[in-house]
């Protein structure tokens, strides 16, 4: 089963460091993933996340391990989340514009099923719903942090 991977640009109404000091805490970024249920933080590059995963009448809990995997201050993370179902990785490139006090952001997510349940759960989301779910993050960040 191929991987499923959708990314987004945006810019967000605060300065990079507060862009930054929000995407620094790996359950900040988690609280905006859509269907996250909990968030347990394990220290401070990593946690587990139960994250529920719905579509049409189907529902799935998925657990998963994620954690830092680069940290470039002030402008870069790498993330990935590893569970018996699927791995993701993604990554956050946070940048400055030239427009007052906005920040640049692009936001990318890769999602590799590994279990039968894990590519039923794939092959159903499909692009779009990867794509929606992307888009429901941004608003997600947007709203937390455009305050």
């Amino acid at each position: 089963m191929p991987t499923v991977e959708a990314s987004e640009q945006f810019e967000i109404d605060a300065s990079r460091d507060k862009c930054w000091n929000f995407f620094s805490e790996l359950s900040n970024i988690a609280s905006c993933i859509p269907g996250c249920e909990s968030v347990i933080r394990i220290d401070d590059t990593t946690a587990e996340l139960r994250v529920k995963l719905k579509v049409g009448y189907l529902a799935k809990t998925f657990q998963m391990k994620a954690r830092f995997k680069e940290v470039l201050p002030p402008g870069h993370i790498a993330f990935v989340g590893n569970g018996p179902d699927a791995e993701v990785s993604g990554a956050l490139d946070i940048n400055p514009t030239e427009i007052g006090s906005r920040t640049s952001v692009k936001y990318s997510i890769e999602i590799r099923p590994i279990s039968v349940v894990g590519r039923t759960a794939v092959s159903m989301m499909g692009k779009d719903l990867v794509k929606k779910q992307v888009r429901q993050f941004v608003l997600c960040v947007k709203a937390k942090l455009e305050v």
